[in-house]
């Protein structure tokens, strides 16, 4: 978990669009490993979706930022530099409760 101006930043990780529910119908589950298989295929094949849409991030309680893998990736590399320089800093602007935009 990293800080970013006063706010806990946790990733919302990317989901599966479509998942096969547990069961067939209830009570009568999936034969071993068709289900697994199924999930693999619409993954690769429908994509993934994410709760926080792109180029934002999702402020919670007002001291936590919720943010997508990309840019939490981008945020910590930000973070790990030692000395920012204005061209880093510019990239990413906050606007109300942390909402994160790519300033390009």
């Amino acid at each position: 978990m990293m800080q970013l101006g006063g706010l806990r930043v946790i990733v919302s990780p990317d989901r599966p669009r479509y998942v096969l529910p547990d069961e067939v119908i209830p009570g009568v589950p999936w034969p071993p490993g068709l289900r697994d298989e199924i999930n693999a295929w619409s993954a690769s094949f429908l994509g993934t979706w994410n709760v926080v849409p792109e180029g934002r991030g999702l402020c919670l309680n007002g001291d936590t930022m919720l943010v997508r893998p990309e840019q939490y990736a981008a945020l910590k590399k930000l973070a790990e530099v030692k000395a920012y320089d204005d061209a880093d800093v510019a990239r990413y602007r906050f606007t109300d409760c942390g909402h994160l935009r790519p300033a390009y």
